[in-house]
């Protein structure tokens, strides 16, 4: 989560290039932080990427372990900006709820 003149947005870590490989794992690279409303968009700006500058038969995930972080945050970039003038009220919104999100703290290592 994040906070736009004083209200939280649900917001996501978008990595890139992470996944299992033979006996290891590569982690991912963290290309963005987008609120939750703007996944939607993200993900078809990524799959686009990956259509037009993919090799010949590559995957998608050799594709991003490849590609430059900077060019995916190049093709993200604006939907990271948070500005109470950037903002849409559904940005305010988590996925799947209706209500603005509100964030619930509790005691404990874990919570929020």
């Amino acid at each position: 989560m994040r906070k736009v003149a004083g209200k939280a947005i649900p917001q996501y870590f978008v990595m890139v290039g992470g996944g299992p490989e033979g006996d290891g794992v590569h982690f991912g690279r963290l290309a963005a932080k987008i609120p939750a409303r703007r996944l939607t968009v993200a993900l078809e700006r990524l799959l686009d990427l990956y259509v037009n500058d993919r090799a010949t038969g590559e995957t998608a995930t050799d594709f991003f372990r490849r590609v430059d972080v900077a060019r995916v945050k190049s093709v993200l970039s604006d939907l990271e900006q948070m500005t109470p003038g950037t903002m849409a009220a559904d940005d305010f919104v988590d996925l799947a709820e209706t209500a603005e999100f509100k964030p619930e703290i509790q005691e404990g290592e874990c919570s929020a």
